[in-house]
C-alpha cells in the first residue's frame, strides 16, 4: 500500500475505534442513567411507604388516645353519662333553665358513633363563655355543631339553643371522668377566654364604669363595733354593682359583696391610731368597671360615760334600787363609784358596783336628796363621769274615805262570818275610792287591816249601833264614823289606845 493509503487507513480505524467507544461510553452513560433513575423511584418508594407507616403509626396513637378518652363503647350508657355530664356543666356555669335532650344521632362510622343532643337554656354572656371554656377544656370527644344566642329584650340574659355531638369509640372500655385539657383551648385563662369576647360589646353601648358616694371620716372604739355602707351607683339601668376590698383590709373586717356593708370590731388590746381601707366597686357590664374609695377610720379608747340616772319619788316604806348602766366603757377594766351629796340615813352603798338600796322611813317624808353617784376606772389617766339624781319621799297620802254603814251592813257582817278568806272588798260613797280589808289570819276584827291608796290602818272595832270603824294607825287611833271622812278622824285622832 501506498503510504498514503496507510494514512488514510490509519485514521479510518482510528474514527472507527473513536466511533465504537462513543457507542459505548452512550450505552455505558445510559445504563448508568437508568440505574439511578430506578435507585431514585425506589428511594421515593421507600420515603412514601416510610411515610405511609409514618401516618399510620400517628393514627393508631391518636386513635388509642381518643380510646383513652372516649366514653363507653356501649352506646346508651356513653349516652346517659355524656348527658348527665353536659347538665351538670350547664348547670355549674350559672346558666338556668336548662334542658338537654338526647336526639337521633348519625349513623355508626367503621370505629366511632355519633351521640347528638340539644340544648336550650337561658343565661348571660359571661356565664356562656365560662360554659364554653369549661366545654373545650374538658377532654370529652364532643363538639358543637351549633349555638344560636337569642338576646332578651330588657334583660342581659340569652336564650340559648346548641347543638352538641359526641362521639365513642366501638372498643372503647369508657373513662370514669374526662381528662382536662386547657391546651385545646387558644387562651387556657378563664378571665383572658372571656376578655377577648366580652371587651368587643358589639351589642350595646359602651360600659360605663360606677362611682361611689363619698364617706365622711368614720370614728370608732377599741374592742366596738364600726360598720358602714359603701354605696355604689351605675348609670348603666342593667348593670348590678357588687363591692369588694381593694388591696389588704384590717384583720377580721368583712365587706358584704352585695350590700357594701363594711363590719370590724378593733382588737380591744389594740392601739388608737388611723385606719385608710380602701374599697371597689365593680359593674357587671361587659367588659366590667370599677371605681376605688379610700375610707379613713379613727379609732379611740373605750371611754367611760354613765347612762342618766332619773329623778325619783318613793313612797314611805317602799324599797328602792338602783345600780348604774354604762353607755360606753371598757368591760376589762376595773371601776370604782362614790357617792357625792348628804344621802339619808338607812341608805346603802356599794363602792364597787355603784348599787344604791333604801327603804324610807316616815322620818324622811317629804324630804328630797340631791345626790351624785361619780364612777372611775383605772385607765391611763383615768375615765371619769357623773351623773346627777334626786330622791324625795312622798308625804302619805289620806284618802276622803265616807263609809255607808246602812249600805255596807250586811256585807260587813258576812265578811267576819267567813272563815280563811284572806282579802275582800267594799265600796265607799261618795268619793268611788275602795278600801282593802285584809285578813292574813282570819276573820278575827283585831287582825285585819284597812289599806286606801298608801293608807294602812289595823282594824280594831266595827260598831254598826253607832255607825262608826275604829282604826289604829302608827299609834294613833282613828275613829271614822258616818258623815266624816278619814282626813277628818285623822285630824282628830289621838295617840295610843
Amino acid at each position: 500500500m501506498q503510504p498514503r493509503e496507510k494514512k488514510l487507513a490509519m485514521i479510518v480505524g482510528a474514527l472507527v475505534a473513536i466511533a465504537i467507544l462513543v457507542v459505548t461510553i452512550k450505552k455505558v452513560q445510559t445504563a448508568y442513567t437508568t440505574r439511578g433513575d430506578d435507585h431514585t423511584k425506589l428511594l421515593g418508594n421507600l420515603a412514601a411507604q416510610t411515610m405511609q407507616i409514618r401516618a399510620g403509626d400517628l393514627a393508631k396513637e391518636k386513635l388509642d388516645a381518643m380510646q383513652q378518652r372516649s366514653l363507653s363503647g356501649d352506646v346508651e350508657k356513653a349516652r346517659s353519662r355524656y348527658q348527665n355530664w353536659l347538665t351538670t356543666s350547664l348547670v355549674d356555669a350559672g346558666l338556668e333553665g336548662v334542658d338537654v335532650k338526647s336526639v337521633p344521632g348519625g349513623p355508626s362510622r367503621r370505629v366511632y358513633q355519633p351521640i347528638l343532643f340539644n340544648v336550650t337554656a337561658k343565661g348571660n354572656l359571661t356565664q356562656l363563655l365560662t360554659w364554653l371554656h369549661d366545654f373545650y377544656g374538658t377532654g370529652h370527644l364532643h363538639l358543637i355543631r351549633r349555638l344560636t344566642a337569642t338576646p332578651v329584650e330588657k334583660s342581659k340574659q340569652l336564650e340559648l339553643d346548641i347543638g352538641v355531638e359526641a362521639i365513642t369509640m366501638h372498643d372503647a372500655k369508657g373513662v370514669e371522668t374526662p381528662p382536662q385539657m386547657p391546651e385545646r383551648l387558644p387562651r387556657g385563662d378563664l378571665a383572658a377566654y372571656r376578655h377577648v369576647i366580652e371587651s368587643r360589646n358589639i351589642a350595646g353601648p359602651p360600659n360605663r364604669a360606677p362611682t361611689i358616694s363619698p364617706i365622711a371620716r368614720v370614728t370608732g372604739k377599741l374592742g366596738q363595733p364600726i360598720t358602714f355602707t359603701v354605696r355604689g351607683k351605675d348609670e348603666d339601668p342593667l348593670d348590678k354593682v357588687t363591692y369588694r376590698f381593694d388591696g389588704d383590709a384590717p384583720a377580721g373586717a368583712t365587706l358584704d359583696p352585695t350590700s357594701g356593708k363594711f363590719s370590724w370590731t378593733p382588737p380591744p388590746d389594740g392601739e388608737p391610731g388611723a385606719v385608710t381601707v380602701k374599697v371597689l366597686a365593680q359593674d357587671d357590664g361587659l367588659p366590667a368597671k370599677t371605681s376605688t374609695a379610700s375610707i379613713a377610720i379613727s379609732v379611740d379608747r373605750v371611754g367611760l360615760k354613765l347612762a342618766s340616772i332619773s329623778d325619783q319619788k318613793i313612797d314611805v316604806g317602799k324599797a328602792f334600787s338602783t345600780t348604774p348602766r354604762f353607755l360606753e366603757h371598757d368591760a376589762k377594766r376595773t371601776k370604782s363609784f362614790e357617792l357625792v351629796g348628804k344621802p339619808p340615813e338607812g341608805l346603802s352603798f356599794d363602792e364597787k358596783t355603784g348599787a344604791i338600796k333604801w327603804t324610807p322611813t316616815k322620818e324622811s317624808a317629804g324630804e328630797s336628796y340631791r345626790l351624785s353617784l361619780v364612777a372611775t376606772d383605772d385607765a391611763t389617766p383615768p375615765n371619769r363621769d357623773e351623773k346627777r339624781f334626786e330622791l324625795s319621799v312622798i308625804e302619805p297620802e289620806v284618802p276622803r274615805l265616807e263609809l255607808d254603814f246602812a249600805a255596807q251592813r250586811t256585807y260587813l257582817t258576812a265578811l267576819f262570818d267567813v272563815d280563811g278568806r284572806p282579802e275582800a272588798w267594799f265600796q265607799v260613797r261618795p268619793t268611788g275610792e275602795r278600801i282593802v280589808l285584809s285578813l292574813p289570819q282570819g276573820p278575827d276584827p283585831q287582825n285585819v287591816e284597812l289599806h286606801a291608796g298608801n293608807f294602812v290602818g289595823r282594824l280594831i272595832e266595827i260598831d254598826f249601833d253607832r255607825d262608826l270603824v275604829v282604826i289604829e294607825t302608827d299609834g294613833r287611833r282613828l275613829v271614822l264614823f258616818r258623815g266624816k271622812c278619814l282626813a277628818d278622824a285623822i285630824a282628830g285622832s289621838t295617840a295610843g289606845p
